[in-house]
């Protein structure tokens, strides 16, 4: 974190930069095995495991973190923070147990999300949360968030996969409006068979696919989808007469 986010304040809470004496009241909240069920990590044995741990969320240039202190006390019940070193912008937050139920969570969130898209910039925010956190997921779509897959992920404290759910929202779905026309974005290639003529050879297949089960088109799609969207630069290869590499080519036109 290259340097502190700013102080942010909401109708019941104070949103502050991380300080060395919040340490105390946030152990309590990362010590505890509830809290903690849907976390990277076990419970924090002491405090300076979540020292640790609070320095490792906020070791990338671009993280930024906040402890959500109560307005009337200023004591610190929880932390929202952005993950700092994804691809798209990630929120984590986690609220201590006996303030659970209040909508604190989500209004923490809300003046988070508020900071990221109109101060820091960010186009698209994600939620990555546990398919079994259902009150997790009653935040995420509280806050106008969208499920938009799910991926199965394995915490270094587990002996088994679980499945998160992703949700995101986009700068325009928050401020409520239309969603802007975006072009496709092209991230990556990926080898799949050396043919002497790629134009030819993804017209054979896709010939091949009108005729065969809804299975086997099923199987040809990515690559034969992801030609025909590629034309321009594959035929330009084919003109060529060169050997060429059939490349299934991904495009993200949402971004998800």
């Amino acid at each position: 974190m290259d340097k502190q986010p700013d102080l942010l304040q909401t109708e019941r809470l104070v949103l502050r930069p991380f300080h060395p004496h919040h340490l105390p009241d946030l152990h309590k909240m990362y010590s505890d095995g509830p809290t903690m069920r849907f976390m990277p990590s076990l419970p924090h044995a002491n405090i300076a495991a979540t020292e640790r741990a609070l320095a490792d969320d906020m070791r990338h240039p671009d993280a930024q973190l906040w402890v959500i202190c109560l307005k009337e006390t200023d004591e610190a019940i929880g932390v929202v923070n952005y993950l700092g070193g994804t691809r798209i912008p990630g929120m984590g937050y986690i609220i201590r147990r006996d303030f659970w139920g209040q909508g604190i969570t989500v209004e923490a969130c809300r003046a988070a999300l508020g900071y990221g898209f109109d101060k820091l910039g960010h186009d698209r925010v994600e939620l990555w949360i546990d398919q079994t956190n259902f009150a997790s997921q009653r935040v995420a779509q509280k806050l106008n968030f969208r499920l938009k897959g799910r991926i199965p992920l394995k915490y270094a404290h587990e002996e088994k996969e679980h499945i998160m759910q992703i949700y995101g929202l986009w700068a325009h779905e928050w401020r409520g409006l239309p969603q802007p026309e975006r072009p496709a974005k092209f991230y990556r290639t990926e080898p799949v068979l050396l043919v002497h003529d790629v134009g030819e050879t993804a017209a054979l297949y896709h010939r091949l696919s009108l005729r065969r089960s809804t299975r086997a088109r099923r199987h040809l799609a990515g690559g034969l989808d992801g030609q025909r969207r590629g034309a321009p630069a594959v035929h330009g290869a084919a003109r060529a007469g060169a050997r060429a590499v059939w490349l299934c080519v991904h495009f993200c036109e949402s971004g998800y």
